[in-house]
């Protein structure tokens, strides 16, 4: 990750927030910064390193609890499982990743090393 801070000149206090909170809207989970990361259409976690000076101080500012990160698989296994009731079969990467409205397959692999290892197969 490229974590200068000429590219940290774009991102304002404020959009950074918007963005972190859009995230916790959108998988519905406090993320690690890992599980940030992973997720392609949101600012570089290092953004907010650099800005906040941790992932913890970043996450306070944004007004949640650094302690209630969620950790919880059972949510992630849920919202696969609801994707795979919709189309009818386990989803490929670049189709689980074309639906917004669902956790990114990064965060999957990264978690339990494939999609199909996510719904126990």
């Amino acid at each position: 990750m490229n974590w200068s801070r000429s590219n940290m000149k774009k991102y304002t206090p404020s959009f950074l927030i918007s963005e972190f909170k859009r995230f916790v809207d959108t998988f519905g989970m406090i993320p690690t910064i890992e599980e940030f990361s992973s997720a392609n259409t949101f600012p570089s976690a290092g953004a907010y390193l650099l800005l906040f000076g941790s992932w913890e101080a970043a996450i306070s500012i944004a007004g949640y609890d650094p302690e209630s990160i969620n950790r919880d698989n059972e949510h992630l296994r849920n919202e696969l499982k609801r994707f795979v009731s919709l189309v009818g079969h386990v989803p490929t990467i670049k189709e689980l990743n074309a639906m917004p409205d669902f956790p990114n397959a990064k965060l999957y692999i990264s978690r339990f090393g494939s999609i199909k290892n996510a719904l126990g197969e």
